[in-house]
């Protein structure tokens, strides 16, 4: 399933942030509602899937925190696995990318609670 990264206040849109699959010095999202389901990232788009305890899925599924890039007190994710490239959205759906430009960096920061 796509993730679209629309906000919403309810139990689909809920998530948290978990020992990191492939690190335990980095992070996974996992669903609050879905446990067990993470978000992942595959052919540049980001997936909300069933954890396989492939080392791929882990690996594709780990990011590491980061300072927020248009914001130091927000966060960014960081591809655990494509080192440069981060969590982000675009046209309401999340992705991976690069980041270069000032749109890249606000649309690759998010404000957690």
């Amino acid at each position: 399933m796509r993730v679209k990264s629309e906000i919403a206040y309810n139990a689909e849109s809920q998530w948290k942030m978990v020992k990191g699959l492939a690190d335990a010095s980095a992070i996974s999202i996992e669903s609050a509602s879905k446990p067990g389901y993470f978000l992942r990232h595959k052919d540049g788009k980001v997936w909300l899937e069933a954890n396989d305890n492939t080392t791929q899925f882990k690996n594709d599924a780990t990011w590491h925190l980061r300072t927020g890039l248009a914001n130091s007190w927000a966060v960014s994710f960081e591809s655990y696995n494509i080192s440069g490239a981060y969590l982000r959205h675009r046209d309401g759906l999340l992705e991976i990318s690069s980041i270069s430009t000032d749109l890249d960096r606000q649309d690759a920061t998010f404000y957690v609670k």
